[in-house]
């Protein structure tokens, strides 16, 4: 008992002494990685290190974090520190410990890396979060940046963004989440699946508080309001659905495309939506009359995302044809096109007015002048 309360409190306790650098020492000691590792998993030596505000700890902290989720428990149990040593050999601040390490005699025999290893983390990558059993097909993040839900095989997950914990799996889907997004306000998330429904859960609790039905297909994505009291839904039945969230009932159903509708995005002042389809068509809608006021085109295959920036100026989307397109107006051609290798997924802006885009051939990052 008096070991686990020194592991659990020593790092605190020596900085409220006013010794950060003794702290820092400590925390960043390869065997008091080990140790805390052994005792409360992947998240204590990252959670020790994150407590120490200096240049050097926040280095540390972010190579523990990137390898967090291979850290699981092995067995033999001993095997636990070959493999975090192996995921740390090529950081400067823990190669030269783990190099002593494998040349003390009273070490157990290991293997060790003789080449970098081919799965690298790269430089950009803090964590990865693992627990899904299937492809997980929807990522949103809460307008403070602390949490966010993922959607994948028959669940919906809450994790919290700082330790990359799961504090909640959300089940009542019968088959694959295609979607889900998060209210402004953050209590509540709405999701769309292959079952045919769209189901709202209350963040706080867990639990699914209506399940919307009336499409007959496919449910691929669902957007919600700025102002979070209605949400738009995209079928394969190639409707857009738009729904009231305080009746929980569904105002309009949007036609018009002429095959599956993959994606659907609101614009900040609620007054139009867009939508994407596989018809290589992209429509803008009027939520009020819920008429089509424009049909983009110009892709050559199925445009699988779109996107409206966060002022509502810029219109970005993606398609299998491998080109991301930029809109600034109804009725007019794409302003700029950039082609990439593969087809493409996924777009979205981010707050500073760059747009990511994702792949079969991975993650594209533009940067619009304007």
């Amino acid at each position: 008992m008096q070991d686990g309360y020194l592991l659990d409190h020593l790092i605190d306790h020596m900085l409220a002494a006013g010794r950060t650098t003794s702290a820092e020492a400590v925390a960043g000691d390869l065997r008091w990685v080990e140790a805390r590792l052994a005792q409360r998993g992947p998240t204590a030596p990252w959670s020790d290190l994150t407590r120490i505000d200096t240049p050097h700890a926040h280095p540390l902290a972010h190579s523990l974090a990137q390898t967090a989720h291979l850290l699981a428990p092995t067995n033999p149990p001993h095997a636990l520190a070959s493999v975090l040593r192996a995921r740390l050999d090529t950081h400067p601040h823990w190669q030269p410990q783990i190099t002593a390490c494998q040349h003390d005699p009273a070490q157990r025999p290991c293997l060790t890396n003789e080449w970098p290893l081919p799965d690298a983390f790269p430089p950009a990558l803090q964590r990865t979060l693992t627990g899904h059993t299937n492809w997980v097909h929807s990522v949103a993040i809460a307008r403070d940046g602390t949490w966010l839900a993922t959607a994948g095989d028959e669940t919906v997950r809450i994790w919290d963004r700082a330790t990359g914990s799961c504090t909640a799996t959300l089940t009542g889907h019968t088959n694959w989440v295609h979607s889900v997004a998060i209210a402004p306000d953050g209590t509540w998330l709405a999701t769309a699946g292959t079952d045919e429904t769209v189901r709202i859960w209350d963040r706080a609790t867990g639990s699914c508080t209506a399940t919307l039905t009336g499409h007959t297909n496919w449910v691929h994505s669902v957007a919600i309001a700025p102002d979070g009291t209605w949400l738009a839904t995209a079928s394969n039945d190639e409707t857009v659905r738009i729904w009231d969230r305080a009746f929980v009932a569904q105002t309009s159903p949007h036609s018009g495309h002429t095959y599956r509708v993959h994606s659907v995005a609101i614009a900040p002042d609620g007054t139009w939506l867009a939508t994407a389809s596989n018809d290589e068509t992209v429509r803008i809608s009027d939520r009020a009359t819920g008429s089509c006021t424009a049909t983009l085109t110009g892709h050559t295959n199925l445009v699988r995302s779109v996107a409206i920036a966060p002022d509502g100026t810029w219109l970005a989307t993606a398609s299998t044809d491998e080109t991301v397109r930029i809109w600034v107006a109804a009725d007019q051609p794409p302003v700029t096109m950039m082609r990439t290798e593969g087809p493409l997924l996924s777009c979205a802006w981010g707050a500073a007015g760059e747009l990511v885009v994702g792949g079969e051939r991975g993650l594209y990052l533009f940067k619009l002048r304007t």
